[in-house]
């Protein structure tokens, strides 16, 4: 049995709760170190020109990098505080989208991937929908429609 294996099962066997912190987790370093590794198309400093959504929308270079470094801590701060994690990420993501309308290029599909997933763990999410098990199942619905469309 290879550990992959192993690991697996041992997801299966976990709780609700268990697969909830593990998407969480998941998703948001692997966010960051996308963000991390791909920096050069988040930054100001490139050899071609930004392409913004709307016509003449433009943000200065300064606040591009104060929104960069809003979305990396909110996310990492989404990791340790439970009690101010969806406010986090409801920032985070917020500051993600005003980047995103700066610069098309950068909506990237691993970007769309996991914004939707973290969407679901922020305060875009009404109270009465957030539970762990209706957090799963969207999860689940998000993921397979992503990989339908």
């Amino acid at each position: 049995m290879t550990t992959f294996t192993k690991y697996y099962k041992e997801i299966q066997k976990s709780s609700d709760k268990t697969r909830f912190k593990l998407l969480l987790y998941i998703s948001s370093i692997g966010f960051v170190c996308s963000l991390v590794l791909s920096t050069t198309a988040w930054s100001t400093a490139r050899t071609y020109p930004l392409s913004p959504v709307l016509e003449n929308f433009v943000i200065p270079t300064f606040f591009q990098t104060l929104l960069l470094y809003f979305v990396i801590s909110g996310l990492l701060f989404s990791l340790f505080s439970t009690r101010l994690r969806q406010p986090a990420l409801a920032i985070s993501l917020s500051s993600l989208l005003l980047l995103v309308l700066v610069d098309v290029t950068r909506l990237q599909p691993w970007v769309l991937h996991y914004s939707a997933i973290l969407i679901l763990f922020s305060a875009f999410i009404p109270k009465k929908y957030f539970s762990t098990s209706y957090v799963l199942d969207a999860a689940r619905l998000t993921i397979g429609g992503i990989y339908f469309w």
